[in-house]
């Protein structure tokens, strides 16, 4: 059973907060001009690291 608010959870854990930054997005996406729009698949990038803000492995984009 569920005991935490998960709104307050969203909103208030330290992993939720990290995701919500781009600018402690690490790799490639760290340095994107795009990342505070698209910030990358994080799901990718925790799958293929174990790090959910490492660079999106999936993307072919190479930043300036």
């Amino acid at each position: 059973m569920r005991t935490d608010d998960l709104v307050q959870v969203y909103r208030e854990h330290p992993l939720f907060l990290s995701l919500r930054d781009p600018d402690r997005l690490g790799g490639r996406c760290g340095r994107c001009e795009f990342r505070t729009r698209c910030g990358g698949s994080r799901a990718r990038a925790y799958a293929a690291t174990g790090d959910p803000l490492a660079e999106d492995p999936g993307c072919v984009y190479e930043p300036a």
